[in-house]
């Protein structure tokens, strides 16, 4: 929509003010109302102008685009109403043009009559010229020469004054055209300056519209961004939250790596505990094994150096051998039976005891290992337990201050919502407003501009009308006047030229005869021209007065 354009003003008949008329009927109102209410525009309402609504209401996402739709809707109805106001004027004006030519024709054609009579006057003094020219040319008749010369002079002033006056009509009909032609360029800069007027109007009232749009669209703006911004710092806050949550998380995991970390300790030394028992167990078998072996070899070879050699020899390497066995195998046994001996020693003061402080210590010591460990598994299960509820407490807590938040978000996320469709709602009702004002203000504009047209068709119709009759009343009286005048010139002149005729025929024994009467009658002849010269220029003063009353009535 173009609201800075040329106007036009062609194409626009009678028929738009009987539709505004009509579209003013059918809401029930006057066509002035109804124009004000079109163009009628304030300020912008002041934001604290317009109280909240209590109620909760949600507009819909586009108010504003309806709004401003339906503001572009009516500009667009207002322009075309303004087009067709202007519309009339321009028809009328197209009459007013149409009627001055009709009257231009009407003048040349009067110029072309009055121009026509000039040109047989001229065709009938050149015919009287040459006759006299004749008649000077015959030295009969000197005095009829010099009454012819007078003659033929008064015919040359009558032909110039004729000719001078229409000159003079032809002029005063220029001059007509000429001011009816400035009349009529007055008026169209009137309307061009009145449709600019409008066109500033129309204007004016688009920028406002445009700034209380781009003002709604900023404050619209300005509530986002600040909802954002609070939605931002929630997410902030709730992220905080969570890491808290993660850092007792890493805390939690922290004890149980530190407690399995102990288990896993007790459960190393008791593993190793049994490996050097279960080591040691091994180096006696071992040991009794490589004895049992070592015997059963030797045995072996003594028994194939019994078979192989002397009998003797093996029984006393046999005697020997068990000999050195024996011994060896005493003091194995001594030794082992000594090691025994110490280690029942040790037990048996161990478990049996020379003091009762020591079994007391052994048994207090195993007590507040038994205790220690007893108590170490039941703080590792109350270490659990609480761990366990103090993680299903936090779980609890977090959930509640998350569903307490989720409320709270949900809650302010709300008024933040019913705040953005009440200031939308503000804003439409405010676009809505200025709408309405700037339509009726249009609206009455329109109507004094319709007025005023109106008006100035009125004025520019009787005035031309005026004139036109004017013109063509005068235009009448001085073609009759014109032919009345001119009639009886012709008449002296046909009777001049009838009695020059009869001069030239007349013999020349009877010109001194009839020298008097041939007299009388040229003296007649010139009287009769001097008296319709003088009833001309009367005729002449007459159309002047004429000429400068038509001025007066046209100014």
């Amino acid at each position: 929509m173009s609201q800075t354009g040329p106007w036009s003003v062609k194409g626009i008949d009678q028929r738009a003010r009987d539709a505004a008329r009509e579209a003013a009927h059918a809401e029930g109102i006057t066509l002035g109302e109804y124009l004000n209410r079109l163009l009628m525009s304030v300020e912008a309402p002041r934001p604290n102008e317009v109280a909240y609504p209590f109620e909760n209401r949600r507009p819909t996402p586009n108010a504003a685009n309806d709004t401003l739709d339906k503001l572009t809707r009516r500009i667009e109805a207002t322009e075309a109403r303004s087009t067709l106001a202007i519309t009339g004027m321009d028809h009328t004006i197209l009459g007013l043009v149409a009627r001055l030519e009709d009257a231009e024709q009407n003048s040349s054609a009067i110029s072309g009559h009055v121009e026509g009579l000039i040109e047989e006057l001229r065709e009938t003094h050149s015919a009287l010229q040459s006759k006299v020219q004749k008649l000077e040319a015959d030295d009969s008749s000197r005095e009829n020469l010099e009454a012819l010369k007078s003659l033929e002079q008064a015919l040359g002033k009558l032909a110039s004054h004729v000719f001078e006056e229409s000159e003079l009509a032809q002029n005063e009909t220029q001059a007509i055209k000429g001011r009816v032609e400035t009349g009529f360029a007055d008026l169209t800069d009137r309307v061009e300056s009145m449709e600019v007027k409008v066109e500033h109007t129309l204007s004016d009232a688009a920028s406002r519209v445009e700034r209380a749009v781009d003002q709604a669209e900023l404050r619209a703006e300005g509530t986002a961004r600040e909802l954002a911004d609070r939605l931002s710092n929630l997410e902030t806050h709730v992220n905080l939250r969570l890491s808290g949550v993660d850092k007792t998380d890493e805390r939690l995991a922290g004890v149980e790596a530190r407690v399995a970390q102990s288990v896993e300790s007790v459960e190393n030394t008791l593993t190793r505990t049994q490996d050097r028992l279960n080591r040691a167990e091994t180096t006696t078998d071992a040991a009794l094994l490589s004895l049992e072996s070592t015997f059963n070899n030797l045995d072996a070879k003594i028994e194939t150096l019994s078979k192989t050699v002397e009998p003797d020899l093996a029984d006393r390497l046999r005697a020997e051998f068990e000999s050195r066995f024996e011994e060896i195998m005493s003091t194995v046994r001594s030794t082992v039976d000594t090691a025994r001996a110490e280690l029942a020693e040790e037990i048996a003061r161990a478990a049996t005891g020379t003091s009762e402080e020591t079994v007391a210590d052994l048994k207090s010591g195993l007590d507040d290992v038994r205790e220690k460990l007893t108590a170490g598994e039941d703080r590792q299960i109350q270490d659990m337990d609480a761990v366990s509820s103090e993680i299903k407490r936090i779980g609890d807590l977090v959930g509640s201050r998350m569903e307490d938040f989720g409320a709270n978000l949900d809650k302010r996320v709300n008024a933040s919502e019913q705040r953005s469709a009440e200031a939308i709602s503000q804003i439409g009702d405010q676009v809505a407003t200025v709408a309405s004002r700037l339509q009726a203000r249009q609206d009455k504009a329109l109507q004094t501009l319709a007025g005023e047209i109106d008006e100035n068709r009125k004025r520019a119709d009787q005035k031309l009308s005026e004139a036109l009759s004017g013109i063509s009343e005068r235009l009448e009286e001085v073609q009759t006047q014109t032919a009345t005048s001119l009639s009886p010139i012709q008449k002296a002149m046909a009777s001049l030229a009838t009695r020059l005729e009869m001069l030239e025929d007349t013999a020349a024994p009877f010109q001194s005869a009839k020298a008097e009467p041939k007299d009388l009658a040229t003296m007649e002849a010139i009287n009769e021209t001097d008296r319709l010269l003088e009833e001309f220029q009367e005729d002449d003063t007459s159309s002047d007065l004429l000429a400068d009353e038509y001025d007066a009535e046209f100014e």
